[in-house]
């Protein structure tokens, strides 16, 4: 896995791409390496192929969780936990199941 690109400033805030390792909480042996997340430094959750939670067993643990989106839009989601991994860093974060196919105002990960 590359080395993650963190901030090296406080004032460094915003949005950036990684790659992580995503491990279910449960049972950490199932995983699954994300080449491509956006991080935003101002945001609760991260937004996850449903396919790759799934692959690794990830469970809905809330459906229908509601979220605004920047132009407005109101849309709904379901939520399940995941460790994710940076390098040698290791942070446990509520984690969104992105749809399909891909929604444009959403941010989309590989």
């Amino acid at each position: 896995m590359a080395r993650a690109p963190f901030p090296r400033k406080t004032s460094d805030v915003g949005t950036f791409y990684t790659s992580c390792k995503v491990e279910n909480v449960v049972n950490r042996s199932q995983s699954a390496i994300i080449r491509r997340l956006l991080v935003d430094s101002g945001n609760e959750y991260s937004w996850i192929p449903t396919a790759a939670l799934e692959r690794i067993g990830v469970n809905r643990e809330k459906k229908d969780v509601p979220f605004v989106m920047a132009n407005g839009q109101q849309i709904s989601r379901s939520v399940g936990f995941v460790i994710i991994r940076l390098v040698s860093t290791c942070v446990w974060i509520p984690t969104l199941r992105n749809s399909w196919p891909p929604d444009p105002f959403l941010p989309q990960v590989d």
